[in-house]
């Protein structure tokens, strides 16, 4: 991360004008990755559309959240990827993408929060 700020910065800072490399184009000489639109739906194991969960592109800082009804979209995706979705109270799930079909059935996350213990009842006598 410190190295993308350093570019920024050295590129805001730059007294000649540069130009930024297209997105999903690598360094100078490599192929481009192939990139599409990735589209999906999170929910809980009951079907629940789970709104406001973080899909974040692993090793990038490129993501998303969910929407009311569970769905999220994520424009010029470089493929392969990996995506990671996390919410508060529920196991973090990583899903490795090749290609947009992959991302058809429902993610579906689980939480990991325990059920309160009930205390048993004494009954009088």
């Amino acid at each position: 991360m410190s190295a993308l700020w350093l570019s920024l910065v050295l590129l805001l800072c730059s007294p000649t004008p540069r130009a930024l490399p297209a997105l999903g184009q690598g360094p100078p000489g490599s192929a481009p990755q192939p990139q599409t639109v990735l589209a999906g739906y999170v929910t809980a194991p009951d079907s629940v559309p789970l709104a406001g969960v973080s899909v974040l592109i692993q090793g990038t800082l490129t993501g998303t959240t969910t929407n009311a009804e569970g769905r999220f979209l994520l424009p010029a995706t470089p493929l392969p990827c990996t995506l990671v979705f996390t919410l508060a109270g529920h196991a973090t799930k990583t899903v490795a993408v090749t290609e947009a079909a992959d991302l058809l059935a429902p993610v579906v996350l689980r939480s990991v929060l325990a059920a309160p213990a009930r205390k048993a009842r004494r009954q009088r006598p």
